[in-house]
């Protein structure tokens, strides 16, 4: 082969850089296509969505984002209902009434402007054991008046048979609905009277002297008081945990006391000054023997001067029961008609007399006399039933 001559060379290496040249040109046009087409891709994919001639793949669709699987609610205790408090009526219609009389009575504030309180003599009220009494005027001449009395008894049958008495025969009566029973009667304008019972309380109200007083609203002022004292308490619901009980503490030997015998002094057990109320005075007496007592006490009260009200009582101790019961079977009258109020073990009272009533009853092995003098509407009863409470502590 003959060498290569220095013109064949040049022209090679020309024609060598010539096609390297081409080549790049080449590449570098097809890299910007490329680069174009690719960012016209989805412009043409939105304009021409079925068009297959073209050589640009199809962008794949993004994947979606992943589901985080919400995680179920915490699962929450059903709630229990509270249990259901069962109904009370109310007020109770067979309730025993226990506070004062003198807690139930109208008041000067439930009368309004201008009413005065006053005194007046009280109805006479006989087996109550406990009666209160009050009077308001308005004015001078003439002036209106209010008297309201409240009676409270052992049981809802001796109110009941008192309430009966108090209604007037031949009589137009209205019934205002207050209380258990009442009645109204209005036939005298100016001097109306209500009784109302309501379970072993008795109210009586008058209102004298004013035709436009509202007697209907005293009544069921002292009616609301009444029911106050019958408003229920309210159980505690079965579902509340029961309260764990103390551990027990071990009994200590008592050396029983001999039962049915009363060791107390007969001065313990009679009615003082601070029982009788206000305006009464201590006096003295004779009191009468009380043979084969261990032990005696006699007090004696007064109210006022001449014909003056007063009370008489006396203990006696015995040594014991069987004696005592024989010392009261000897004080029964014979041949009078007595009533026998249930107080202590055994009780009579004779009433025969207005103005010179007695009470004797026994509790084991004390004997109490009670006397009311010149005071009818004194509630003799109701001294016994004290005399009672301070044998009974």
């Amino acid at each position: 082969m003959r060498p290569l001559t220095s013109l064949q060379i040049y022209q090679a290496i020309s024609i060598l850089v010539f096609l390297v040249m081409i080549v790049s040109l080449t590449g570098l046009s097809c890299t910007t296509a490329n680069t174009d087409q690719s960012q016209k891709t989805p412009d043409s994919q939105q304009q021409s969505p079925g068009n297959a001639s073209s050589n640009v793949a199809p962008t794949p669709p993004s994947p979606p984002p992943p589901v985080i699987p919400t995680p179920p609610p915490a699962t929450q205790p059903p709630v229990q209902p509270a249990p259901a408090i069962p109904a009370v009526s109310y007020p109770d219609s067979t309730a025993l009434i226990t506070v004062q009389a003198s807690q139930m009575v109208l008041a000067i504030d439930d009368l309004g402007t201008g009413w005065v309180k006053g005194i007046a003599v009280s109805p006479a009220i006989s087996k109550a054991t406990s009666y209160s009494h009050v009077y308001f005027s308005k004015g001078s001449a003439f002036p209106p008046v209010i008297q309201n009395t409240v009676a409270v008894y052992r049981s809802i049958e001796i109110a009941g048979n008192v309430y009966e008495q108090e209604k007037p025969a031949n009589v137009s009566l209205t019934n205002p609905n207050i209380g258990n029973e009442c009645f109204f009667n209005n036939t005298v304008p100016l001097d109306k009277k209500l009784v109302f019972r309501r379970n072993n309380v008795v109210v009586w109200i008058w209102l004298q002297n004013d035709k436009s007083g509202d007697i209907e609203s005293y009544a069921r002022i002292v009616d609301k008081k009444i029911a106050a004292s019958l408003i229920p308490s309210i159980p505690v619901p079965a579902s509340s945990p029961p309260s764990q009980p103390s551990p027990p503490v071990p009994a200590t030997p008592v050396t029983p006391a001999v039962t049915g015998v009363v060791n107390k002094q007969a001065y313990q057990m009679v009615l003082d000054l601070s029982d009788m109320g206000s305006g009464w005075n201590k006096g003295n007496a004779s009191p009468s023997v009380k043979q084969q007592a261990s032990s005696t006490c006699h007090v004696y009260y007064s109210k006022g001067t001449a014909y003056a009200p007063g009370v008489q009582n006396s203990t006696a101790v015995y040594r014991t029961v069987e004696l005592a019961k024989s010392v009261f079977e000897k004080e029964k009258p014979s041949g009078t008609k007595l009533s026998f109020p249930g107080i202590g073990d055994e009780c009579f009272l004779n009433d025969s007399v207005a103005l010179d009533k007695k009470l004797v009853f026994r509790k084991d092995n004390v004997i109490v006399w009670i006397w009311v003098q010149q005071y009818i509407e004194g509630d003799i009863e109701g001294y016994a039933r004290i005399v009672e409470q301070k044998i009974r502590r």
